[in-house]
């Protein structure tokens, strides 16, 4: 199956009488699989973050690197931490707490952390 975006434009006379057309149709297969093979990806993931015993999460990292907030929490967050998900998104991924207020600060070029 071949899948085609057409995009065009009539053209009318003065009396609004159509007196011609022009378009493009371009082929949009690759784009249009590329869709459904995204789409059945993030199926996936989905389904296998709910499933899973562990919990995955996603975190922003600030330019000085002093701080982080949770961008997504997914899989078994709510049953192994006691809190929805919901709650901490927006939050530092180390201590939940707003980023803004956030106490944890990580050190450029080590491993440790500290509170400050």
């Amino acid at each position: 199956m071949v899948w085609v975006e057409v995009r065009g434009r009539v053209t009318v006379d003065d009396v609004g009488n159509v007196v011609g057309m022009t378009g493009t149709a371009v082929d949009a297969s690759a784009r249009v699989r590329g869709e459904a093979e995204l789409r059945d990806r993030e199926e996936r993931y989905r389904l296998f973050s709910q499933l899973a015993t562990d919990y995955v999460y996603e975190a922003t990292v600030d330019e000085n690197v002093t701080s982080s907030e949770l961008t997504i929490v997914a899989g078994s967050f709510e049953r192994i931490v006691g809190t929805a998900s919901s709650r901490v998104v927006g939050r530092c991924a180390g201590c939940a707490t707003e980023s803004s207020r956030c106490a944890i600060r990580r050190r450029v070029g080590s491993q440790r952390f500290w509170v400050a």
